[in-house]
């Protein structure tokens, strides 16, 4: 049976639907902005204009396929619409790659207002466990002086980084398949290395939604030990490939920021063990403890 219906009866269509999987009300509508801005190739302010216009059939068909996949697969929504925007880039993402959140959109802007004052000069990032890239490349773009190194062990995600790069039209980062820092010797100086590392226990990926368990990359979201696994091999190396004459030292700024999980003071300790100072939390928008950065 051919269902008619116009612009602004799929956008009430697809809210009420996806409230089943959304939060709120408001983040339903908001998905249902995106998914109709995608199926129809228009902006909102476009759709807008044309709200009651009808919806073409192959149209309706293609967004009835979308809920299904997430309402009845848990598909993330972000692998449907294919990309996300992260620090003014537009982020490609594919399943099973690990989606870009806000949260780390959020230390990563922080970060780079704390290394605005560097002006020109030029410094050296490595961006471990870099995934789909994001991190590398909004540094990369807002830092043009910088040169940005991202590392995954996943050839998969450097391949996608990689498409990332080009999209986005970057060219002062360089993407390498690495666990940890196999790839790099010690006289490899960075002056700064940042990462998301996978951090969740197996109690508590356990307890993940389906719209994350069932599609991310098991490996880039929890890790042995406790969480602490790659925490560990990131921190307890970090010094034998940070420069201790880096401009950033000069200027008393952070020399490695790692995400946190739940648990914050195993890795505080990480850090203070392996030599880092001024080792401080810092909170998100949300009163979460999100990353920690360490001075050499």
């Amino acid at each position: 049976m051919m269902i008619s219906m116009t612009i602004n009866e799929a956008l009430v269509w697809l809210t009420k639907e996806l409230v089943a999987v959304c939060l709120a009300h408001d983040q339903a509508q908001q998905e249902a902005w995106w998914l109709l801005e995608k199926a129809t190739t228009l902006s909102k302010m476009q759709l807008l204009m044309h709200k009651n216009d009808t919806l073409a059939a192959g149209v309706y068909q293609q967004l009835s396929q979308w809920l299904a996949q997430c309402i009845v697969q848990h598909k993330p929504l972000q692998y449907i619409l294919g990309n996300v925007p992260f620090c003014g880039l537009t982020i490609d993402v594919k399943q099973p790659i690990l989606i870009p959140r806000p949260e780390t959109e959020e230390w990563t802007m922080w970060l780079i207002a704390q290394l605005r004052p560097l002006g020109n000069r030029p410094i050296r990032i490595l961006d471990m466990c870099t995934g789909s890239g994001c991190i590398a490349l909004a540094l990369a773009h807002a830092l043009p002086n910088a040169q940005v190194v991202g590392s995954d062990k996943n050839p998969a995600a450097i391949a996608l980084a990689q498409e990332n790069q080009k999209n986005n039209n970057v060219s002062n980062v360089t993407f390498v398949i690495s666990d940890a820092y196999e790839a790099f010797r010690p006289e490899h100086h960075f002056d700064l290395i940042v990462a998301n590392p996978p951090y969740l226990t197996q109690a508590e990926y356990e307890q993940l939604s389906p719209t994350v368990k069932n599609w991310e990359d098991a490996d880039a979201l929890q890790a042995a030990d406790e969480g602490l696994a790659v925490y560990r091999a990131i921190i307890t190396q970090a010094h034998a490939y940070l420069n201790a004459s880096s401009d950033i030292v000069q200027c008393s700024l952070p020399s490695l920021i790692v995400e946190l999980g739940t648990f914050v003071a195993p890795v505080h300790k990480l850090f203070i063990d392996a030599g880092f100072s001024k080792v401080s939390v810092h909170h998100d928008l949300q009163g979460v403890p999100r990353w920690l950065a360490g001075r050499i």
